[in-house]
């Protein structure tokens, strides 16, 4: 005889119920669809806006940005921990590349009060580990930084027997990151604070293959290394499936103002690609501008600008006089001269105007490229660098 169907209403609630009851209420086992996102901005709203979440640091989340060298990834990291600061968040600066300078940092806006923000030097990865650990464990803590996942090696790597390798663990940096980034995760999420790493990129071995000849007749025979724009992340495969968001930054001119006859390089127009994002539409790219003249850190303004030039926002008129559109979001002004009239967005008073403006024109912009829409996607291990021809100039 058949058995009888249950008319009873299906449900999971005697099941979370019970979840809920087993496990404690701040394990948050159960997902909330209702909890907020808790981020603060990097001090761009470039930045941000591809970010699409607001900043890099994300309570509970992991976020990676990842450059070749001078790049800017710690110059962005010590302007997100300025601007945490300021909005009263504590946090802890894990200076493993052994580089952080104070004087730099102050200039960026950071306070060394070893309250709010505090900088830890660990000489390995498992020291970092249990720093980290004692941070936790005694502290609460809104965020925290690493700079660098390269530099955060397991102590057999840098104390083995001689330079040449011997006594070292084959693979032990991916072994170790591969065990401590599902700790780290944990930890953020059980604590509730941001993580901000910073990573450098190496570039693909080719021994044969489709770049044999590029890099026999580039680079030498038996060299290995292909001219290619291929590049890989350090500290393995595994980090990245526990990493929520990954930029790529990647240095694309200089930046020069007029100074008598002559132009001085005061800065580089920085790219930055978003290549993960889980908390908001990835693969968006945008472009900064930062002065490492005085510490001056990221400036919107120069970008901003030529974005809404090109939005025909702001119009060229006869004698080198520039006019911004009047908007919602900011009234019409007109100054003669375009840096003068970048200078004048800059303003205390009209800044955050012309952000918003900028804001609103990100939201409505297209940021798919469709030419490379149409392209096979590589896979995540392949980050592409592509510098302009104006680079070294």
């Amino acid at each position: 005889m058949a058995k009888e169907k249950s008319t009873t209403k299906k449900s999971l609630s005697a099941a979370l119920n019970f979840i809920q009851s087993k496990y404690k209420a701040e394990d948050d086992v159960v997902y909330n669809p209702d909890a907020a996102v808790e981020s603060i901005g990097s001090g761009s709203v470039i930045i941000d806006c591809v970010t699409g979440v607001g900043g890099f640091l994300v309570k509970g989340k992991m976020t990676e940005i990842a450059a070749p060298e001078s790049s800017g990834k710690t110059t962005l990291c010590l302007q997100t921990c300025a601007a945490a600061q300021r909005a009263g968040w504590v946090g802890v600066f894990l200076d493993v590349e052994q580089a952080y300078d104070n004087s730099y940092a102050k200039k960026l806006g950071v306070k060394l009060d070893n309250e709010t923000f505090t900088v830890l030097q660990p000489t390995y990865g498992e020291m970092a580990e249990n720093l980290i650990n004692m941070i936790v464990n005694k502290s609460q803590i809104d965020y925290l930084v690493i700079d660098s996942v390269a530099a955060m090696k397991p102590e057999n790597q840098l104390f083995a027997e001689d330079s040449t390798g011997k006594g070292q663990v084959k693979g032990g940096h991916a072994m170790f990151w591969a065990n401590f980034a599902p700790k780290l995760q944990m930890l953020a999420k059980e604590n509730h604070f941001a993580v901000l790493m910073t990573n450098q990129v190496r570039r693909k071995i080719n021994m044969g293959g489709m770049f044999e000849e590029k890099a026999v007749s580039t680079m030498g025979l038996g060299t290995g290394f292909s001219n290619d724009d291929s590049w890989i992340t350090t500290g393995g495969e595994a980090l990245k499936f526990y990493l929520s968001m990954r930029y790529l930054l990647n240095v694309k001119k200089k930046y020069r103002v007029q100074q008598g006859d002559t132009k001085i390089h005061i800065g580089n127009v920085i790219e930055i690609a978003n290549i993960k994002n889980k908390l908001s539409s990835p693969y968006a790219k945008s472009r900064f501008l930062i002065r490492f003249k005085g510490g001056f850190g990221t400036d919107d303004m120069p970008m901003i600008f030529d974005v809404l030039k090109a939005e025909k926002l702001i119009e060229v008129k006869g004698g080198g006089t520039y006019v911004l559109a009047d908007t919602d979001y900011c009234p019409s002004f007109e100054v003669k001269g375009m840096d003068n009239f970048i200078a004048k967005m800059g303003e205390p008073a009209i800044k955050p105007k012309i952000e918003a403006l900028y804001k609103a024109v990100y939201d409505s912009m297209d940021n798919i490229d469709e030419e490379d829409a149409s392209k096979e996607t590589k896979s995540d291990e392949d980050i592409d660098i592509e510098l302009e021809d104006d680079l070294d100039d």
